[in-house]
């Protein structure tokens, strides 16, 4: 099986929430993975120096995209038209327009229970590119998404839950929100909690496996 891995974020070096979620669970992934597996790293730039030791069964992409606006939706979709995996991981809530069976993590929705705390940052703002997608997406939404980003964030979230054929979050409260935000079936929603980085770990700290086996495709 060829697996691919949306690893933009975790190869990012201003890591944030998301950023670092995605930088740990990588690293732990390439011990869980079978050998008999392929996997492939998709990113924007070649892989910062921490994910530069890869297992013999992995491989690193980088799908350049010199307008820097959308690569997930441009550059990630043309990859997966001309060259899907069996299986695209997406460890955030944006997966491409264009894409295989798809697994993502949706780690809340904040961005709709409370959108005074998110950003009206226009995306491309201040550019020739940015004013022609601004116009095209209220164009092709019937003005009900602009461009900014808590928009992005929204329509994201919409598009990922309806096509994923599996969702992860990381607790009950988050899965229930979606359900009742989305209209979705709980079954599609796998709750699995974050975990601690080894070097945080502690003899007095011990964390259970799940009861039932993780099934994510």
């Amino acid at each position: 099986m060829v697996i691919g891995i949306d690893a933009s974020r975790g190869n990012d070096l201003h890591r944030t929430g998301t950023e670092w979620y995605s930088f740990h669970l990588m690293n732990k992934l390439k011990s869980i993975i079978p050998s008999s597996d392929t996997v492939v790293l998709y990113s924007k730039e070649p892989l910062q120096e921490d994910w530069a030791q890869l297992p013999p069964n992995w491989s690193s992409k980088v799908l350049s995209w010199k307008p820097g606006l959308l690569w997930t939706q441009v550059r990630l979709s043309w990859e997966m038209a001309w060259r899907k995996p069996d299986v695209l991981f997406v460890p955030a809530h944006t997966i491409p327009f264009i894409h295989p069976k798809t697994v993502l993590v949706a780690h809340d929705i904040g961005f709709e229970k409370e959108q005074q705390l998110y950003g009206s940052t226009q995306i491309g703002k201040k550019s020739f590119l940015g004013a022609v997608l601004g116009f095209v997406v209220r164009l092709i939404t019937f003005g009900r998404y602009g461009t900014s980003e808590l928009d992005y964030h929204r329509w994201a979230m919409r598009f990922g839950v309806k096509h994923a054929c599996r969702i992860i979050t990381i607790s009950n409260f988050s899965k229930q929100e979606m359900v009742g935000a989305y209209h979705l079936d709980p079954s599609r929603i796998q709750v699995i909690w974050h975990a601690l980085p080894d070097e945080y770990r502690t003899t007095h700290i011990q964390i259970e496996p799940p009861a039932t086996p993780v099934i994510l495709y």
